[in-house]
């Protein structure tokens, strides 16, 4: 058996047995990783893609002792007669080792390797290699998470072991580093920093009345969370909705739960497990499907809109995407919210005495004292640096304060708090979810390591390369895509997801002929990248509300990893299936498209040469067989 004390997560039977799963992990990890050969379709994507010269010139492949006996030899020329010399000097003079990293990042000694059918040959093996080295990494990871083999923060962090050890990114260490610590990691401490300052303070039972105290009984204040609140994620940083209103959750929860123990329908210190992980989990599916509703809703939507303008010349505006998104929003939450009424069967069905609770609390608090007004400050804040200037940026607005970044206004919900005397430092380090740092640290990382290597790019080719006729064209060719992204999305970023499948996707749609293209492909591809419901990596929204839900009496953690593979594949599916009947076959069609768009995106095509493009795409898909 397996448990997590007052988590509610208990298993038991061949799924707690953390020693097999871990032999299971670990095996696989050594068969993928060492022992089967890398499939023809990766070796040609390593190829015909560029990654084999791309992680070469990064020195993730080949060896300087290997190129040095090459051109000892003869068999590699390089054509550049200036950049010869310098290579035979520096073999002469023994610093070849010294200086390789610099030669490698020329173009000509990178086409004069490469021009050796030997070298280039091993050189490719060896870049396959690493992208299979990723496709174990992911599948021992995602073992790691559904079984909990091991503490979830733990198995994130083989992702940069295994990185540094095998070397799957370069040049040098510091790169490999870099993958796990940018903006975005930033941005997620700054959350859950956020999270647990306005919880301590007590500002979330007043953000609680606000949004909940209207609503009674039990299915009102579930799909007032499921649809009101996937409404203003469209438009509000959803990641920082989450980080306040994970606690606000489970406030509700505790004030219900303490009603039932009074009326005897539970026990003394009895926990409604279902009810908490029905609450956290609605918050959560809720904050994801809000992302489809406007560009502003996620950067996946800003980097699909720059596709369009880009590399077709047919550029989207705000409102237009609002048009095509945001009318699934309302109906994505209203499905959500009967999931969760269907699929769960809590004890406790009447939520009032827990949204009563916080508004009797508040009565007697009076006032918001000077640690909530600190706090209603510093959110608000927050919210304009991180909403205003892209809202504003989306009408071509810029505002003069440089650029910010996700993670340069999260700072602030680090250093304000106790500086301002209204949290203690040492209590905010102990309070922040360290463990769901990691596990998003740990996602970035290893979508930079599927990208880099083109493992990802394998794996879109080769389901793209066994889909049917019936789903190269029209609504077969957006259902496909979009569950290829949807899949995707779970195990790297939506923002990756987005660039790497963003021009393959596109290039199909036009490729098909189809007057709605390249538009409705690209749609299709970013909307659902919004759908990461399925592991608690897929998302910071998953993350932070994983890391931020507790019991409020014993501090215990409410969700596990394994709850979001166990009610999150039924959303995931749903959602897809809500795009794939209202906005692909109704919206699309109501709303309607540019007349001349695929003409005008053709004519660029063929002037930027992205025709040819198109076609090494359906190369690579060959390939991919």
């Amino acid at each position: 058996m397996s448990s997590e004390h007052g988590g509610g997560y208990e298993s038991s039977g061949i799924m707690g047995n953390k020693n097999l799963w871990l032999a299971v992990g670990f095996g696989l990890f050594i068969i993928i990783g060492f022992i089967l050969p890398p499939p023809a379709g990766m070796l040609k994507i390593m190829d015909e893609n560029g990654y084999a010269m791309d992680m070469f010139s990064r020195t993730v492949v080949g060896s300087a002792n290997d190129i040095e006996k090459a051109i000892e030899s003869g068999r590699i020329q390089i054509a550049d007669k200036t950049l010869s010399e310098d290579v035979q000097n520096s073999i002469e003079n023994g610093v070849f080792q010294k200086d390789y990293k610099k030669f490698v990042k020329e173009k000509a000694f990178q086409d004069a390797v490469f021009s050796d059918p030997v070298m280039k040959e091993k050189l490719i093996k060896q870049a396959a290699g690493k992208a299979k080295l990723v496709v174990a990494l992911t599948v021992m990871v995602v073992i790691f998470f559904a079984t909990d083999a091991m503490p979830v923060g733990a198995a994130a962090l083989l992702i940069p072991l295994f990185g540094y050890f095998f070397t799957l990114d370069g040049p040098g260490v510091n790169v490999i580093a870099k993958n796990f610590f940018n903006d975005a990691a930033i941005f997620i401490i700054g959350v859950l920093a956020l999270g647990y300052a306005v919880a301590e303070v007590g500002l979330h039972s007043r953000i609680a009345a606000l949004i909940l105290g209207g609503f009674r009984g039990f299915k009102g204040p579930i799909f007032a969370v499921t649809v009101i609140l996937a409404i203003l994620g469209s438009f509000i940083s959803a990641h920082a909705l989450a980080a306040f209103l994970a606690p606000v959750m489970a406030s509700i929860y505790y004030g219900s739960v303490l009603d039932a123990r009074k009326k005897g329908l539970l026990k003394d210190n009895e926990h409604d497990k279902e009810l908490a992980k029905m609450l956290l989990l609605a918050l959560t599916y809720g904050m994801n499907v809000g992302g489809v509703g406007s560009p502003i809703a996620g950067g996946r939507n800003v980097i699909m809109m720059n596709y369009f303008d880009t590399l077709y010349n047919v550029p989207m505006s705000f409102v237009q995407w609002v048009l095509y998104g945001l009318p699934m929003v309302p109906i994505l939450g209203v499905v959500v919210g009967i999931y969760m009424l269907i699929r769960f069967r809590p004890k406790v069905r009447d939520l009032t005495p827990g949204i009563m609770a916080i508004k009797e609390e508040l009565k007697k608090k009076g006032p918001m004292n000077y640690g909530e007004k600190v706090m209603a400050f510093v959110l608000g804040l927050l919210l304009f640096f991180w909403v205003v200037p892209e809202f504003l940026g989306g009408f071509g607005i810029e505002l003069p304060i440089g650029s910010l970044g996700i993670g340069g206004p999260a700072i602030l919900a680090l250093v304000l708090p106790p500086l301002l005397r209204v949290v203690d430092w040492e209590k905010m380090l102990k309070g922040i979810a360290w463990d769901a740092w990691f596990v998003y640290i740990g996602a970035m990382g290893l979508g930079a390591f599927m990208q880099n290597t083109g493992a990802a790019l394998w794996i879109a080719m080769s389901f793209m390369g066994i889909l049917p006729d019936l789903a190269t064209s029209g609504l077969g060719l957006w259902v496909s895509v979009s569950f290829l992204s949807g899949l995707i999305t779970n195990f790297m970023s939506d923002a990756a997801t987005t660039a790497l499948l963003g021009p393959i996707t596109t290039n199909m749609g036009m490729l098909s002929g189809h007057p709605f293209e390249p538009w409705a492909s690209g749609l299709a591809t970013a909307f659902a990248t919004s759908f990461a419901h399925f592991l608690v990596i897929g998302t910071p929204n998953n993350v932070i509300v994983y890391g931020l839900a507790r019991y409020p009496d014993t501090g215990e953690r409410i969700l596990h990893p394994t709850d979001f593979i166990k009610y999150g594949v039924v959303i995931w599916f749903l959602s897809l299936v809500v795009m794939w009947i209202f906005t692909f076959i109704i919206v699309f069609n109501i709303v309607g498209f540019p007349d001349g768009m695929y003409e005008t995106a053709k004519e660029t095509m063929g002037a930027a040469g992205a025709v040819a493009s198109g076609a090494a795409s359906g190369a690579a898909v060959e390939a991919a067989h």
